[in-house]
């Protein structure tokens, strides 16, 4: 099924918005580097999903996204704060971080 996505990276503060029909698929080729743009900012995170019959629905609204005046605009209007990031200090020469989704009743760890 044909899904529009935004995905977040807190490495360099943007968000990325795009198409597909496997979602699962698309995030992971994000995280291993497979698109040019995407590649500095790994990790991604999915903050936003919409699903449609077809793929140029999803297209479409993808284009409505991209056209926004400013790029900020999937997080202010579409995307929920419902994620805490959360600092790790393991190790001196490297800073980790663990994403926390937030639901209604508990915390659910997120993989990165």
């Amino acid at each position: 099924m044909p899904h529009l996505y935004i995905l977040y990276s807190d490495k360099i503060d943007k968000y990325y918005v795009g198409a597909c029909t496997n979602l699962e698929r698309r995030l992971y080729e994000h995280n291993i580097g497979h698109s040019t743009f995407t590649k500095v900012g790994i990790p991604w995170v999915g903050v936003y999903q919409e699903t449609f019959n077809t793929l140029p629905e999803a297209k479409k609204r993808e284009a409505f996204i991209k056209k926004q005046k400013s790029r900020k605009f999937p997080a202010g209007s579409l995307v929920k704060p419902d994620y805490i990031k959360i600092r790790l200090f393991l190790c001196p020469t490297f800073t980790f971080y663990i994403l926390i989704k937030l639901t209604s009743t508990t915390l659910v760890p997120v993989q990165t």
